[in-house]
């Protein structure tokens, strides 16, 4: 396997397990990232902040970030850092809960679970800070666009990527 030529080629903003199949699958990326790490190989670096507070610098041509941004409390300041820190013709990966922005789309077995997640633990956690946006799981497409182009993001688009449980978005600087 070839080393990428970009040095910081991935960050890896999600935790500990998801880190591990990803150093796998890009075993000369570096990745970075926010979570509680049990010894890290050399070539994972975690730091325990919040996203917005982050010391990173970029550019990364790849910036993940799985089934976290809705639990932020300040998801814009967040993907403002998180479009700080990637290329200019880098990409940023979202994986989210597939859910509507439309109340009554959601009156389905899976809707209503994360209507049950929300209230139970996304927004309890995100609440306790002052002036949260208390997002919560419920975020759909038009609110994740709404924050991206608050946090300056160009582009963004849903992927076709079926899957019953998420959904997947590119946002482009």
């Amino acid at each position: 396997m070839r080393k990428p030529e970009c040095e910081n080629s991935v960050f890896a903003f999600f935790r500990w397990r998801r880190s591990r199949q990803m150093s796998r699958s890009f075993p000369f990326a570096t990745l970075k990232g926010r979570g509680q790490a049990l010894r890290p190989p050399a070539q994972r670096d975690f730091q325990h902040s919040t996203a917005e507070d982050m010391a990173l610098k970029g550019p990364y041509v790849l910036v993940t970030s799985f089934i976290c941004i809705h639990d932020m409390a300040y998801p814009v300041k967040a993907l403002r850092k998180i479009r700080e820190i990637t290329a200019p013709d880098g990409a940023v990966l979202i994986g989210d809960m597939a859910v509507s922005d439309n109340l009554s789309e959601n009156y389905n077995f899976w809707g209503r679970f994360c209507y049950n997640a929300s209230v139970l633990h996304c927004l309890p956690q995100s609440m306790v800070f002052p002036d949260s946006a208390a997002t919560g799981t419920l975020m759909g497409p038009g609110k994740l666009q709404k924050f991206a182009s608050e946090a300056g993001f160009r582009k963004m688009e849903v992927l076709s990527i079926e899957n019953p449980f998420w959904r997947f978005y590119r946002l482009t600087p």
